[in-house]
């Protein structure tokens, strides 16, 4: 629960002993500044309290780290040496093996501050916070020679590395990710070394994290490429009973200039790495014995630098070009989308107005009476009312489509007794059944089939859209049957079988398709947007089923719905 996204390098810790720095504790000489405008109570809690025990575990770089002398350093330890030179605090580096260890330790009160805290609201329950002090997106990290990921779904179907344990604990990135092969290592080094060897597409990454791994392990041919969610802030954290070194420390971080938090980031989030001795050796060995081949080979290497940014700016562009496509694409799309709504919407309602203006004129002389216009009325309403309906679906199916597409539906899960589910959705068919000359057979398997854990109006409306579509394909005087069973174990399966034209291999691709449409035509001249199919898929697939289409040509088609048990 400690660092989100930004600290992927958690992983690096190992066991549960304890160890702190040598003499002088404090992590390291301070410059005198001008004072703070402190408080008479803040200035005496400082007297009180000089030493402030701050909990580490080691290689969370760059944030915190063992130097080589044995001591700490990092991000976090040059921003509590700033608030020591303000304060006149001094502050003990207690390190642990691990994380979970450093938390025992301050809730046993061997520690009073701890760091790179995000926020989470499990911590500000057990805590009091400073205010922000650091922040980083969270980026995808990609391989040079990999195109632009510039948006989430970008992610869909590459194998994303992570840390063992990483998604579960930030459930906002597991939702981005959902939809990812997802490949988990025990080390930091593991996964950026998997992504340049190409056996994962990406990882998932802090910024300041990233780029420092990247530097220290000189993998060139990384990158880091678009933020994914918004950045994260760090805190530093105290008990409860300390108020005022909160209040200390937040006059103090608000007084950290500019220059000081560029001399941090230029200190370790632009890092360069100091190569090896045999490298050095190796470079001044060369550059002495032959002076003219060192400056050749500069300059080879400038052009290929050159040729890598101009192959750079190329991927770009191409990445652009066809985020632009998708762009135009999309709007055909929408124009397509307009203009079959337009169609749809004109023909019932120029229905609706004929019948209601043929409903409201005077009887015509001679004509067949009272029981006559009564029956000429219930006609006219049953019209009315079947235009009603189709107006309705549209509409219903178009709002559906927006709450789908911008996962925003939310769903029910209660248990449902589905042949009631489809006896009352058959129910709802029956005018338009009879309108047709159709009959529809509800088959429900001998002993009935188990309850399913599900969502009714979501099912309904799954059921109701198969039943459209086999109505509207369907001849005259046939039959459609509907068959409900056990599917597994625990599960049901239901099937939507028609007597009409099938479907062919070339429209198999098609008819689950967003404003996908097939050659058949409805019987009777019904329109359709496309939609029905495309909605009850993506809704079966959200409850946890599967829906699918089994059809020979000339033999009409069976819409089969799998879902699981409770």
């Amino acid at each position: 629960m400690r660092r989100g996204l930004l600290l992927i390098a958690l992983l690096l810790s190992a066991g549960s002993g304890t160890r702190v720095n040598a003499a002088p504790a404090a992590l390291a000489p301070v410059a005198v500044r001008p004072p703070l405008e402190l408080t008479a109570e803040e200035k005496a809690w400082i007297a009180a309290h000089p030493v402030v025990r701050v909990g580490f575990s080691p290689s969370y770089a760059p944030f915190s780290m063992p130097a080589t002398d044995g001591t700490m350093e990092g991000i976090d330890l040059d921003f509590l040496n700033l608030v020591a030179q303000r304060t006149g605090l001094v502050f003990q580096a207690v390190v642990k093996d691990d994380w979970p260890a450093v938390e025992r330790a301050f809730a046993a009160g061997e520690v009073d501050l701890l760091t790179s805290l995000v926020g989470s609201t499990g911590q500000r329950e057990k805590m009091l916070l400073t205010r922000s002090y650091l922040q980083s997106p969270t980026v995808v990290v990609t391989r040079t020679d990999s195109p632009y990921l510039l948006q989430p779904s970008d992610l869909d179907g590459r194998v994303i590395a992570a840390a063992r344990g990483y998604l579960s604990s930030d459930g906002q990135i597991r939702q981005l990710l959902a939809r990812c092969r997802i490949v988990e290592f025990d080390q930091v080094s593991e996964i950026y070394e998997a992504v340049s060897a190409g056996r994962a597409d990406a990882t998932i990454a802090g910024a300041i994290n990233a780029a420092y791994t990247i530097k220290s392990l000189h993998l060139a041919n990384l990158r880091l490429g678009s933020a994914l969610v918004a950045p994260n802030q760090l805190y530093f954290g105290v008990h409860r009973e300390a108020p005022l070194l909160v209040s200390v420390i937040d006059k103090a971080l608000g007084d950290i200039t500019a220059g000081e938090r560029t001399q941090v980031d230029d200190r370790w989030v632009s890092l360069e790495v100091r190569p090896s001795i045999w490298q050095l050796a190796f470079k001044i060995a060369a550059a002495l014995i032959l002076v003219v081949a060192a400056a050749a080979l500069l300059l080879f290497w400038h052009q290929r630098g050159l040729a890598r940014e101009l192959d750079e700016r190329r991927r770009v562009q191409a990445a652009l070009q066809a985020a632009h496509g998708q762009l135009a694409q999309l709007s055909d799309q929408k124009s397509e989308l307009l203009r079959m709504v337009a169609h749809d919407i004109r023909g019932p309602l120029t229905g609706l107005l004929l019948t209601t203006e043929l409903a409201t004129m005077p009887p015509a002389p001679g004509g067949g009476g009272a029981d006559a216009e009564a029956a000429d009325l219930r006609s006219a309403l049953a019209q009315v009312r079947l235009i009603g309906l189709r107006l309705a679906k549209l509409v219903d199916d178009l709002v559906t489509v927006q709450l789908v597409e911008d996962g925003r539906r939310v769903y029910q899960r209660v248990p449902l007794e589905l042949a009631a589910l489809v006896g009352e959705a058959v129910a709802a068919q029956q005018f338009e059944a009879r309108r047709k000359q159709i009959e529809v057979r509800i088959t429900v398997a001998p002993g009935g089939v188990p309850r399913v854990a599900s969502d009714a109006v979501a099912l309904r409306q799954v059921i109701d859209n198969l039943l459209s579509n086999a109505l509207k394909y369907s001849p005259a005087g046939t039959q459609v049957s509907v068959e409900v069973e056990p599917f597994r174990s625990s599960g049901c399966r239901i099937s939507v079988r028609d007597r009409g034209p099938g479907i062919s291999a070339a429209d198999m691709g098609k008819i689950f398709q967003r404003y996908g449409r097939g050659q058949a035509r409805p019987t009777a001249g019904e329109h359709s947007l496309g939609l029905g199919l495309w909605i009850a898929q993506r809704i079966v697939a959200d409850l946890g089923g599967t829906l699918r289409c089994e059809s020979v040509p000339g033999q009409g088609a069976t819409f089969i719905v799998e879902l699981p048990g409770q």
